[in-house]
């Protein structure tokens, strides 16, 4: 039961960060940048953050009434968040490399 809340949380905090993320990056702040398509981009990022949000508020939703099916759905949205790390370390580190240069 423990997974499964912890699942419900990390998910319930992942559809807030998608909202931000929309928010931000939609256009719905007035932040200019440039030629940049960071509308689409960042409705895109965001959608693909609620989507896995929700994922994983019914997988937590699923561990917790000991469903089948949510330790397989658990399962998939771990493999999945493995390639989560080096994708942002990655980013990050490209980020961090060419402010070094400018």
């Amino acid at each position: 039961t423990i997974i499964g809340a912890v699942n419900i949380a990390f998910g319930i905090i992942g559809i807030f960060l998608g909202i931000i993320t929309i928010i931000v990056l939609g256009g719905f702040l007035p932040i200019d940048f440039g030629d940049f398509p960071a509308k689409a981009l960042g409705t895109g990022i965001g959608g693909i953050i609620i989507i896995f949000s929700i994922s994983y508020i019914v997988a937590g939703a699923g561990i917790m009434y000991q469903l089948s099916w949510a330790r397989i759905l658990s399962l998939i949205l771990s493999a999945i968040a493995i390639f989560y790390f080096p994708f942002c370390y990655c980013l990050d580190f490209g980020e961090i490399k060419l402010s070094i240069f400018q």
